[in-house]
């Protein structure tokens, strides 16, 4: 790891960067750093792919259920991201290796050096750590992650690489107390996983929920709210905004009344809009 000769670095914790001694190399203390100006990241047009997967049907041997309502899902995503400039693609009812092995395929594209963002929705049965494909095999999620980090995917060094994620990630059912879906040229180095913004459906061990007849809450409340705000507003406001409209909705569970939050987390360095260049 590094060169032979270099000092180990110290973590929190572990020690002081240098002892006895104030670090001046990155702007010095926290009380003297000058103030570093929030940019925006580049924008292109087209704006970039938004590749859609969502896994509709599953095998008989794979143990879950079909997700009847995530064709609805599909259809407002293409809506929404063909009006922002996007460029779909949208990839169906494929086992995990075929997703594995797509998302690879995107990633070393030569095409995505010349567009400014990436947006992936990931619409499946899941768990906690991953995804599952039409023939029920787990594909764990910071494995797609890393499939777009930039020792991988050097197209999008110092781009913003956003992924929505429909998927359950365990079965506790939390109930109401009123009453499942399981870079710009000047930058030329970056932490392999900066610039990333993971929303995921649930909090950990929650169940997400779609409904057959008008799709997945998280899903078109996303939709809706960056149909509403792209305009004006940068990716995280309206996530914020997605986590609001998520903890006030109610979803009847057999005989009580469930709710539920959806999460976001993010190493975006930019602000992230989603306005297409040319409106």
């Amino acid at each position: 790891m590094g060169i032979a000769a270099a000092r180990r670095p110290e973590f929190d914790g572990a020690g002081e960067l240098e002892p006895n001694r104030p670090n001046t190399s990155v702007g010095g203390l926290a009380g003297t750093q000058p103030r570093v100006p929030l940019l925006s990241y580049t924008m292109t047009s087209p704006q970039g792919v938004c590749l859609v997967i969502n896994i509709n049907k599953y095998s008989a041997s794979s143990g879950f259920n079909c997700r009847p309502g995530s064709e609805l899902d599909v259809t407002r995503i293409k809506e929404v991201f063909g009006r922002l400039d996007f460029e779909l693609r949208v990839a169906e009812d494929l086992p995990a290796y075929d997703i594995d092995k797509l998302l690879h395929e995107v990633a070393i594209e030569e095409e995505i050096m010349h567009h400014g963002c990436f947006v992936c929705f990931l619409m499946a049965h899941g768990n906690e750590k991953s995804i599952f494909g039409s023939n029920g095999n787990a594909l764990e999620l910071n494995r797609i992650l890393e499939t777009f980090q930039s020792d991988i995917c050097p197209g999008l060094l110092g781009k913003p690489k956003i992924f929505f994620v429909q998927a359950c990630r365990g079965q506790t059912i939390e109930v109401c107390e009123e009453s499942t879906d399981s870079a710009p040229m000047e930058r030329r180095f970056s932490p392999k996983g900066s610039d990333f913004l993971v929303c995921r459906s649930s909090t950990k061990d929650s169940p997400a929920y779609r409904n057959s007849t008008t799709g997945s809450f998280f899903v078109q409340t996303v939709c809706n709210e960056i149909e509403k705000h792209h305009s004006d507003e940068d990716i995280k406001e309206i996530m914020t905004r997605v986590n609001a409209q998520m903890e006030r909705a109610r979803f009847p569970i057999h005989s009580t009344i469930a709710c539920t939050i959806s999460e976001f987390t993010c190493t975006l360095t930019k602000k992230c809009l989603l306005k297409p260049l040319y409106q």
